[in-house]
C-alpha cells in the first residue's frame, strides 16, 4: 500500500537528514522532501499514468545519493532495483562540472529510464521554485535547469509542466 512506501521511504530519509535544515528558512530537510512528495501525489491525481508507489519513494530519496554517505547497493536492498535506478537517474554526476554538459547528461538519464524519474524532476523543480527563493544565484540556475527540463523530458505530463511553466511566469513578473 502506497501508505506503507511513503512510512518506509519518511523514517528512512528522516534518520539519514535527521539534522539537516532548508538552508534559507529553519526547517528541516524533510518539509522539502515531502513537498516534493505531495506534487506527486497531486499529479497522480490529475493523470494516473505512473507508478505512484515508485514515484512518491524517489521524491522522498532524490537527493539521498548526492547529500548523504547512501550508496546506491543501499538503496537497492531497502527499495528495490526500481526506486534505485529512478533515483540514481535524477541524481547528478559530479564527475562533470561544466553546468550545461551536466544538465545534457541529467536528461539523457532521466530519459533513458523509467517516467516516474521525469515526474520526480519536475515535482522537484517546482519545489526548488519555492524553496530557493532566498538565493538569487541559485534560482537562476533552477530557472535555466527548469526551462530546459521542460524542452527536453521524453515523458511529458502536462499537469507538473504546467505548474512549472506559471512558478516561471511568475517570477519573471
Amino acid at each position: 500500500m502506497i501508505q506503507d512506501s511513503y512510512r518506509k521511504a519518511i523514517k528512512y530519509v528522516g534518520e539519514k537528514y535527521l539534522n539537516d535544515k532548508i538552508s534559507c528558512i529553519e526547517a528541516n530537510y524533510l518539509t522539502y522532501l515531502s513537498t516534493v512528495a505531495m506534487e506527486v501525489f497531486i499529479a497522480y491525481n490529475e493523470n494516473p499514468d505512473f507508478n505512484l508507489e515508485i514515484a512518491v519513494q524517489t521524491a522522498l530519496l532524490h537527493d539521498i545519493l548526492d547529500n548523504t554517505k547512501t550508496n546506491f547497493n543501499e538503496l537497492k536492498e531497502y527499495f528495490g532495483i526500481q526506486v534505485a535506478t529512478t533515483v540514481l537517474a535524477i541524481t547528478k554526476d559530479k564527475t562533470i562540472n561544466e553546468k550545461e554538459e551536466s544538465l545534457k547528461n541529467n536528461i539523457k538519464r532521466i530519459n533513458s529510464t523509467f517516467k516516474e524519474a521525469s515526474i520526480v524532476k519536475l515535482a522537484e523543480l517546482i519545489t526548488k521554485l519555492d524553496t530557493e527563493n532566498c538565493n538569487l544565484e541559485n534560482l537562476n540556475d533552477i530557472i535555466t535547469e527548469s526551462k530546459y527540463f521542460i524542452e527536453n523530458l521524453k515523458y511529458r505530463n502536462i499537469y507538473l509542466e504546467n505548474r512549472l511553466k506559471e512558478k516561471l511566469e511568475k517570477l519573471n513578473k
